[in-house]
């Protein structure tokens, strides 16, 4: 019998637009930043430069489990481009950096609200996130504007954490928060390795969020396409 259900952040219960269109606002404020510090940069070699960062985050993430927290992606940003340690920008540029998608809001996915609410009392509910850019100290408010907070009894942030999925870790801190074993939780994501195969090796079942209708299937407990079939699905097993 299911106890717990878990559920991951981007793309499953919050999505952004436009990421192409946040990525070329992050890079223009750093550039701002960055002219008013003394450092000039145009702004395809800072999109170069923190496509790179962002790669070293999916290698962190899915290669070791680990997170390259948002402090440490603009340090080797810095770093990269070749501006001191030192240099007091690095304030500024962490601000810009991590604060990027307030420009452009993320939005609730189809159904999200409405699945929590009907799924709140009668299960214990917990929140699983790989942050990347946006650390959980900005995702806590967002999630706070879009009502859903009440409905998690924990949210774990892989920056806050220093570990990511797909790495076991993570699910398991997440499942002694809330008082459950793997065996009777289950875990809801968009992502085939970090979500599904990682929840998998964690001992749960878990749900493939599939809303385009992938053909490539990973090996899970169900496949839904939207949230709407969450509820009756783990309501009827």
């Amino acid at each position: 019998m299911i106890q717990g259900v878990t559920f991951d952040c981007w793309n499953t219960l919050i999505y952004v637009e436009d990421l192409e269109q946040v990525f070329k606002e992050r890079v223009k404020r750093i550039q701002k930043v960055l002219q008013k510090a003394g450092h000039h940069y145009p702004q395809a070699e800072i999109a170069d430069r923190a496509f790179t960062v962002y790669e070293i985050v999916r290698d962190r993430q899915y290669q070791q489990g680990l997170d390259f927290t948002p402090e440490e992606q603009v340090r080797e940003l810095l770093r990269i481009l070749k501006v001191p340690a030192s240099d007091p920008c690095f304030s500024e540029v962490f601000t810009t950096y991590t604060g990027a998608v307030l420009d452009a809001p993320p939005k609730l996915v189809d159904g999200a609200q409405e699945v929590l609410a009907e799924l709140a009392p009668h299960f214990q509910i917990g929140l699983i996130c790989n942050t990347g850019t946006t650390p959980g100290r900005i995702l806590r408010p967002l999630i706070k504007k879009f009502h859903l907070a009440h409905f998690f009894k924990v949210q774990t942030f892989s920056d806050e954490e220093l570990i990511a999925k797909p790495n076991t870790q993570i699910f398991q801190r997440t499942l002694e928060r809330l008082g459950l074993s793997a065996e009777v939780s289950v875990h809801i994501g968009d992502d085939p390795l970090t979500d599904i195969a990682g929840a998998r090796k964690a001992r749960m079942k878990t749900i493939w969020f599939n809303p385009g209708h992938k053909e490539e299937s990973p090996v899970c407990t169900w496949q839904v396409s939207s949230l709407r079939q969450v509820p009756s699905l783990l309501l009827s097993v």
